[in-house]
């Protein structure tokens, strides 16, 4: 009986030692680690283009970061091959919460490789499918079966040609005309008729047409995507959903925004089934969908800019941004509902903590970003965000945040994990 009860113990710890923990990550450009090209030659940088560096944060020194040098040359590679800035090398790295997350849960040892990398050789661990623009489906809300892709060309235009294969080389001829054209960004204003952003469906189908699943794996998969998509709704909206004076006028808006919201939430419930009948063969799995940032500044000045709105008004316009993310983001959490292996990660929480706190309250208060056209220029001088007494802006634009918040996030996430 004992040496029975040895050999299960054996078997057990053998087994263990051999599964996989395995990281993938799917959404948009909070999550988008290098899929997104940066372009290879920029003479003219202007806020009009957020990728100046994938992903989108705030350009910092190896050191800075906090990651381990080997984890962080393999998983950002992309950073430094020959791309340049005003005829300078870059030598600068942008971090965001799922490097520290894969950083922390594998102590630094194993890479998160973007997608368009993985391609590149035998399959890495950790993925991330991720790109910058993503939406979570078709913004005309016709049902999609696997998904479809956008154009970036400034304009959202939908492309049948989503292949594997077309995402790839669009990538490759936009990483051509910006490096063949020096004035190619101030010319087109960074728009590429060339690239194919695949959405959230599409980000899907491509997990389950390449991945390769093993019996010992445990996948944990985070998706955290949906702001771009209600970014265009509320813009397209913006009369509705931010002047709109009476009741009556106020509830058809009302209505209106609570079919949009409900019908991308059941996107994603057919993306996350679609997503685990492709993991029934492994160990385990378990899916986490974060919410949506609520302090987002970017649409009221965009709104401001191109439809001449009051600037006295944007503190309200804010406000009720502020409501939308929340609603949006209450009919995200339902998606765990009933499902065992699905868990909501509503780090506004934290966010909003850190926003009270002393020492982060007036720098959220301020709405200030730390980019400026001129700063970007200098690609040796770090931009510290709040690692500087003298520069203490929390946010890297007016949406995506510097490179300490990212990593307070992660460390957050880490904790809403299942054990």
């Amino acid at each position: 009986m004992y040496s029975l009860i040895k050999i299960i113990l054996i078997l057990f710890i053998f087994h263990d030692s051999f599964a996989a923990e395995r990281y993938i990550f799917m959404g948009d450009s909070y999550v988008d680690t290098g899929n997104y090209p940066s372009p290879t030659h920029v003479q003219h940088p202007t806020l009009y283009h957020l990728s100046l560096y994938t992903p989108t944060s705030n350009p910092i020194t190896d050191e800075m970061t906090g990651l381990t040098p080997d984890f962080l040359h393999k998983s950002l590679s992309h950073q430094k091959d020959g791309t340049y800035i005003h005829e300078r090398l870059k030598t600068l790295h942008t971090v965001t919460w799922p490097l520290y997350l894969v950083h922390h849960l594998t102590q630094g040892k194993e890479p998160l490789i973007p997608w368009v990398r993985s391609q590149e050789s035998a399959q890495p661990q950790h993925i991330n499918y991720a790109w910058i623009s993503a939406f979570i489906g078709d913004l005309s809300q016709q049902k999609e079966n696997t998904g479809s892709c956008l154009t970036g060309n400034g304009i959202l235009s939908l492309t049948k040609n989503d292949s594997k294969t077309s995402i790839l080389k669009s990538r490759d001829q936009y990483l051509k005309e910006t490096g063949l054209n020096s004035e190619y960004d101030r010319l087109s204003r960074y728009a590429s008729t060339c690239l194919i952003i695949p959405n959230l469906m599409k980000q899907i189908d491509l997990f389950c047409t390449d991945i390769v699943i093993n019996r010992t794996d445990r996948f944990n998969l985070f998706i955290q995507i949906g702001a771009n998509d209600l970014t265009h709704f509320l813009f397209k909206n913006y009369k509705e959903a931010f002047l709109s004076q009476t009741e009556a006028s106020k509830s058809v808006f009302q209505q209106k925004f609570s079919s949009f919201y409900k019908d991308r939430v059941t996107i994603m419930e057919q993306s996350i089934k679609k997503l685990t009948s492709q993991l029934t063969s492994c160990e385990k799995y378990h899916v986490y969908i974060l919410s949506i940032a609520s302090h987002n500044d970017f649409l009221p000045y965009f709104m401001n800019d191109k439809n001449k709105i009051g600037a006295e008004m944007i503190p309200d316009i804010r406000k009720k941004i502020q409501t939308y993310s929340v609603q949006f983001n209450r009919e995200l959490s339902r998606l765990q509902n009933d499902r065992d292996h699905v868990t909501f990660i509503d780090y506004n929480d934290l966010i909003d903590n850190l926003a009270s706190d002393p020492k982060y309250k007036k720098y959220f208060d301020q709405y200030k970003p730390c980019f400026t056209e001129q700063a970007v220029l200098d690609v040796s001088t770090p931009i510290p965000g709040i690692y500087s007494a003298d520069n203490q802006c929390v946010r890297w634009d007016l949406t995506h945040f510097v490179a300490p918040i990212y990593k307070q996030i992660a460390d957050y996430v880490v904790t809403k994990m299942k054990k």
